[in-house]
């Protein structure tokens, strides 16, 4: 073998290598074009349900755009609304400078669950038995309800009191206590 043909062979490997590098570069890129093309897809399935989402958030928020806007004024009240604020209010409620009732019973410390899951978790109920005057009873309480926006009547029973215009109530009033208000379970 002489130099001419030390030369073409050598010359033909070249070639050879060339077009195998090639072959395998256009390997590659068949593969990250197929791998652009998926992604592409996915990026595009992925839109469209971002979009239904989207709707979807959408119609919630406007379904209850006005339930919000109702909670987010009592969220003020209850925020700061602890046992021991509850319980503070109740006992002013009842023993204010205003109040001139006969109390039979009054019990204002009585902690209960409410919700597991819920936005308020526990209650503070205080148990009331009251006889007096039949207006001046109504009327306490009527005030209660104004004063005490947060708390509800849980129970009212109203009897025949020992007099003529003497009323007996028996009364459960529930204060809420909001979970993360900083209470602190006994």
């Amino acid at each position: 073998m002489n130099n001419k043909h030390l030369a073409c062979t050598l010359i033909g490997g070249l070639i050879a290598l060339m077009l195998w590098g090639t072959l395998q570069m256009f390997k590659k890129q068949g593969l990250k074009v197929q791998e652009a093309q998926n992604a592409k897809q996915v990026a595009e399935s992925t839109k469209v349900a971002c979009g239904a989402a989207k709707a979807a958030l959408e119609v919630v928020d406007n379904n209850s755009r006005d339930l919000r806007d109702y909670l987010s004024q009592w969220d003020i009240e209850l925020r700061d609304q602890t046992f021991e604020v509850a319980q503070a209010k109740m006992e002013q409620q009842i023993s204010g400078q205003n109040t001139q009732l006969t109390f039979l019973r009054r019990d204002t410390a009585d902690r209960k669950p409410f919700s597991k899951d819920g936005y308020v978790r526990e209650t503070v109920n205080a148990n009331l038995t009251l006889e007096d005057d039949f207006v001046k009873s109504l009327a306490w309480l009527g005030d209660t309800e104004a004063t005490m926006i947060t708390s509800r009547v849980h129970s009212c029973r109203i009897k025949k009191g020992q007099a003529a215009d003497r009323i007996h109530m028996e009364i459960t009033i529930m204060t809420p206590i909001v979970d993360g208000a900083g209470n602190k379970k006994s």
